[in-house]
C-alpha cells in the first residue's frame, strides 16, 4: 500500500505495528478541524519522520504534530517565505482572499503594506520598489487581472523585472458569483500567452514549497512569477447576509 511504501523508504517499517493506530487517530483529529488535509500522503510522512527521528512518545507525538499543522495557516506560510526572500513590501488591491495574508502584512512592523486603486498601478509601484535596490510582491484578485496585461507585457516582461504574483482565483468550485467565472478560467491561458510562469498550491502541505519556489525562479529569471489561491485551498466565497 501507499502507506507502508512510504514507511519502508523512510525506514521505519519496524514501527508499522504501532504507527498506523496512531496516524488514524491523529487524522480523525484533523478531520475534525482541517477536513481537507486530514489524509494527505505527504502529512503522513512528516509524522512517520517525526516519529522516527524525535523518538517521542506516542501521544507527545500526536499532539505536537496535530498543534503544529493547525497553526499553521497557508498564509502564515506565505507569509514566512516572504520574510525568508527578504520581500517586505506589498502592494496590492483589496480582495477577500489574498486579505488573509496582507491583514497579517498590515500588524507586523517589517512589512510596507501599499494599497493601489487598480491593479497596474499596484505592479508599477512594485516595481518602483525593486528599482530603488528593494523587493515587493503584488497582491490581487482575478477579476482584475484584465487591468494588468499593458504593465506586465511593457514594464515587467520586458524590462525583465522580478515581481511575485499572488492572485486570488474566483470563478472555480464553490463560486456564487457567475461574472466571476469566465475571468477565472482564462487567466492560465493568458499567463502563459505571455511567458510568465505561474503555480498553484492546492493543499496546505503544497504552499511552502509552491511559494518558494515561485519566489526563487522570479528573481533567478527576472522575470514576474504568479502564484494562484484557488478554492481548493483557500475555500469558496460565500454570500453574507
Amino acid at each position: 500500500s501507499h502507506q507502508v511504501l512510504q514507511q519502508q523508504q523512510l525506514g521505519a517499517s519496524n514501527d508499522a505495528s504501532i504507527l498506523p493506530l496512531e496516524y488514524l487517530a491523529l487524522c480523525l483529529l484533523r478531520l475534525y478541524f482541517l477536513p481537507e488535509l486530514a489524509l494527505q500522503p505527504p502529512f503522513y510522512s512528516r509524522y512517520i519522520i517525526a516519529r522516527k527521528n524525535k523518538n517521542y512518545p506516542l501521544g507527545f507525538t500526536t499532539l505536537s504534530i496535530c498543534s503544529y499543522n493547525l497553526r499553521m495557516h497557508w498564509s502564515d506560510i506565505t507569509i514566512s517565505s516572504l520574510k525568508s526572500h527578504s520581500i517586505f513590501n506589498a502592494t496590492y488591491v483589496p480582495d477577500a482572499i489574498n486579505w488573509n495574508i496582507l491583514s497579517k502584512l498590515e500588524t507586523d512592523n517589517k512589512f510596507h503594506v501599499i494599497p493601489a486603486t487598480r491593479e497596474e498601478e499596484a505592479i508599477g509601484i512594485a516595481a518602483g520598489i525593486y528599482a530603488g535596490g528593494q523587493r515587493a510582491a503584488m497582491f490581487m484578485q482575478s477579476s482584475g487581472f484584465g487591468n494588468t496585461v499593458n504593465a506586465l507585457t511593457q514594464l515587467l516582461v520586458a524590462y525583465r523585472i522580478p515581481v511575485p504574483l499572488f492572485i486570488g482565483m474566483r470563478g472555480g468550485l464553490g463560486e456564487f458569483n457567475e461574472v466571476q467565472v469566465p475571468s477565472a478560467r482564462s487567466i492560465p491561458s493568458i499567463l502563459d500567452t505571455l511567458n510568465i510562469q505561474h503555480y498553484a498550491p492546492l493543499h496546505v502541505d503544497d504552499v511552502e514549497k509552491y511559494v518558494n519556489g515561485a519566489i526563487e525562479l522570479s528573481y533567478a529569471s527576472r522575470m514576474p512569477v504568479a502564484v494562484l489561491w484557488y478554492s481548493q485551498l483557500v475555500g469558496a466565497k460565500r454570500v453574507t447576509s
